[in-house]
């Protein structure tokens, strides 16, 4: 079947996870036999043989392509009203599906490629299937997260900036998410409910993981060595983990060590910096996963939002790192609770801190959570992760079965 697969996103575009997910996807496609063309937004023209599928982009069809740069006020407003529905948008994306004529279209969020490209396939007769990333359809900040606490409902200038997004989603025949948590979220604010729902977690990257071989004995030379990558940014919790290892300075100073890897604002940064015992954290900004993964016994995800996945919490698994992640959105889906890892309540670095000292204490704990976290990457390999996308893909793709390609 040939998928033209639509993204906000896409390396080397973007950042984060969003574009990582998306070549994963891209991958998961070809190698379960289907011919894929990826379709992104970039500043300058771009296209790139990528093994068995090409990489092209189109300019931005809204004010700015680079919507993780700051700008001013009255664009970014510009931006978000364009987001409803833009025009140009419409009519590149027509242009592009009419010349590679897919079989189905599948979406990955649609920041800047915009939400015409539903309308774009609705109008060609094309299957369409979307994949949730953030919650960009129904808050136009994407986090659902605002004033440093979560969104408990849907708040006004989300419904004004989010009605073109919401009124277009009716394309959509199927969605898919990581986890249950982000559908149940667009469920709630009416978006997607007529459409196809599926749970398909995200995959854990073979190459980066050498193919799920073990590399981490636990707890060396007598310490615990708690690690953290990913952004350092408020919601992400890093202030939770802070009050933790203050906590466990006073009793196990230089036995419980912190090792922090990612990046983000100056001032953020170095206030977090200034929170965690100096002594026992070392800081190693952005560095190679694999590698740092192999140098900690334990990763804490302790975001204070509500992450619709988290693939920094499945990550660690195929290393025997168990991992302790906070209660908020899809994070629990993803670790059974004392078998791969713990879950714990967000925010709460008392109880963070109890959990990790009783760790460093019970070794058997320890190692029993290490074997869990291992097992519990077997349900994130990749070979899995492509057959229950070919398995969709085959099943919404049965729509096209009846209409020409020819459809004007």
């Amino acid at each position: 079947m040939r998928v033209h697969l639509i993204c906000a996103a896409f390396p080397p575009f973007g950042k984060g996870g969003g574009p990582v997910a998306s070549e994963l996807i891209a991958r998961a496609l070809v190698a379960a036999g289907h011919e894929v063309e990826v379709l992104t937004v970039s500043e300058a023209p771009y296209e790139d043989k990528r093994g068995a599928y090409w990489v092209r982009t189109i300019g931005s069809p809204n004010i700015y392509a680079n919507y993780w740069r700051p700008n001013a006020p009255w664009k970014k407003l510009i931006w978000h009203a364009l987001e409803n529905f833009n025009p140009v948008a419409l009519i590149r994306v027509w242009r592009q599906l009419r010349r590679f004529r897919p079989d189905l279209v599948m979406t990955v969020s649609v920041e800047n490629i915009n939400v015409a490209t539903w309308i774009a396939a609705k109008l060609q007769g094309l299957p369409l299937v979307h994949v949730l990333h953030s919650y960009f359809i129904i808050c136009w900040r994407g986090s659902m997260y605002r004033n440093n606490r979560n969104c408990d409902k849907i708040c006004a200038s989300c419904r004004l900036l989010s009605f073109g997004k919401k009124l277009s989603a009716k394309c959509v025949d199927a969605v898919v998410g990581e986890t249950h948590f982000v559908i149940s979220e667009h469920i709630k604010a009416g978006v997607f409910r007529k459409a196809r729902q599926y749970v398909i977690p995200g995959p854990i990257d073979p190459v980066d993981t050498a193919a799920f071989e073990p590399s981490v004995a636990p707890a060396r030379n007598g310490t615990l060595t708690i690690g953290y990558l990913g952004n350092i940014s408020p919601e992400k919790g890093l202030g939770t983990l802070a009050e933790a290892a203050r906590r466990l300075f006073g009793t196990h100073a230089g036995r419980i060590r912190f090792r922090i890897a990612g990046s983000g604002g100056d001032g953020y940064v170095a206030e977090i910096r200034s929170r965690f015992p100096p002594e026992t954290t070392e800081f190693v900004g952005w560095t190679d996963a694999p590698s740092f993964y192999r140098t900690v016994d334990l990763v804490v995800v302790p975001s204070l939002w509500r992450e619709p996945f988290g693939r920094v919490s499945i990550e660690p698994l195929a290393y025997g790192v168990p991992v302790l992640v906070a209660r908020s959105g899809g994070l629990p889906e993803n670790i059974e609770d004392e078998i791969s890892g713990i879950v714990f309540s967000p925010g709460d670095d008392a109880e963070l801190a109890r959990h990790l000292a009783q760790l460093f204490s019970d070794r058997p704990r320890l190692e029993r959570l290490s074997k869990g976290a291992r097992e519990r990457a077997r349900v994130y390999e990749f070979s899995p992760f492509s057959r229950s996308l070919n398995r969709l893909v085959e099943e919404i793709g049965q729509k096209r079965a009846n209409i020409g390609k020819s459809t004007p």
